[in-house]
């Protein structure tokens, strides 16, 4: 009843019914009094997003009587919707050192722990101590195990609404993503009934760009430019409602050495992915939104700088792509060097 009162907005009705549900769970988890009622409890309270200083008590106490990683895990997460963010931090840690010293494999530890602080971002109300508190937490984790690039961007779009630019680029990176205001582009061109797709605008397989050259696009003359795309959700944009045109994006990235590496890519409308040179991947898919990872294509980078260049040919409405950089496992790395035209 509380919840449907609640999502009706009668928030005053709610409030009786949820307390009346609260009265008979304390009593049923009181009698029984085993640990694992109490911390089922606490994450019923935290799932629904109602009394959070009733789920911090429970929480409490399971863990005072059970100390394995997720009831420690759910002590974080009562503490960060209590706004607590010093003891989230610690808990959060502790929850990962205790997974870690058990030998188990973090499987779903990564999507529990990112998830919980992004979707609990959107509700704090003091923003800069929460994303210093994240920073603080990303920064303890291995880098191979910060991947789940969909809580990431959530991140970034907090961030994002919150005028904290810099941060949102460093969450895109750390998922593997290349930051839109990193990518060179140029057009658009022609794609009038397909045509751009098998048409040659410019040598395809430079490994360089002129910024000061320029070329005959669809409404004039064109030249390599920075991304006006702000963002920071790991989408390239090309532009909204521009419809029947082609254009390419380029960017460098420098490889400390040689490495198996893959391109997780997407494009809408039709797209072409090169690699120093060689065309790595094509698709001629057509009136079907990008979608993150939707194609994985394995590459290998060499020794010092790589060239990427990406061409999208769109037909109507959303025109763009995402690519995400990862090893084999599909974690990012986080030695690249990414930049744009020398």
């Amino acid at each position: 009843m509380g919840d449907a009162y609640r999502e009706a907005g009668d928030t005053e009705k709610a409030a009786p019914a949820y307390m009346k549900w609260l009265d008979i769970r304390q009593k049923a988890v009181n009698q029984e009094q085993h640990a694992s009622e109490y911390q089922q409890f606490a994450e019923e309270l935290l799932s629904q997003n109602i009394m959070p200083e009733t789920a911090l008590v429970f929480a409490t106490i399971a863990t005072e009587n059970q100390t394995d990683w997720i009831y420690v895990l759910t002590l974080g997460h009562a503490y960060l919707a209590n706004e607590q963010y010093e003891e989230a931090l610690r808990e959060f840690k502790r929850s990962l050192d205790l997974l870690n010293r058990s030998g188990r494999p973090f499987i779903f530890i990564e999507d529990l722990l990112l998830s919980r602080i992004s979707k609990m971002g959107k509700r704090a109300a003091d923003k800069e101590p929460y994303v210093e508190m994240v920073d603080k937490l990303l920064s303890a984790l291995p880098e191979k195990f910060v991947s789940q690039s969909k809580e990431l961007l959530a991140l970034a779009e907090f961030c994002l609404e919150h005028g904290l630019t810099e941060k949102a680029a460093t969450y895109i990176n750390k998922a593997g993503f290349i930051s839109e205001s990193v990518w060179l582009t140029l057009g658009p061109f022609d794609n009038t009934e397909g045509v751009g797709y098998n048409t040659v605008y410019i040598p395809e397989d430079a490994t360089q760009v002129d910024p000061t050259a320029k070329y005959d696009g669809a409404d004039g003359q064109v030249s390599w430019k920075k991304l006006n795309d702000r963002t920071f959700d790991g989408f390239v944009d090309f532009g909204q409602d521009v419809n029947w045109r082609t254009a390419y994006a380029w960017v460098s990235v420098t490889s400390p050495d040689e490495r198996k590496a893959q391109f997780r890519f997407d494009s809408d409308d039709q797209g072409k992915v090169w690699l120093n040179e060689k065309e790595m991947y094509a698709h001629r898919r057509r009136n079907r939104g990008a979608a993150i990872d939707r194609r994985t294509i394995p590459v290998t980078l060499k020794a010092g700088k790589n060239s990427i260049l990406v061409k999208v040919c769109n037909e109507t409405s959303s025109w763009g792509f995402y690519l995400r950089i990862t090893d084999t496992d599909g974690k990012p790395f986080g030695d690249l060097k990414i930049g744009g035209s020398d």
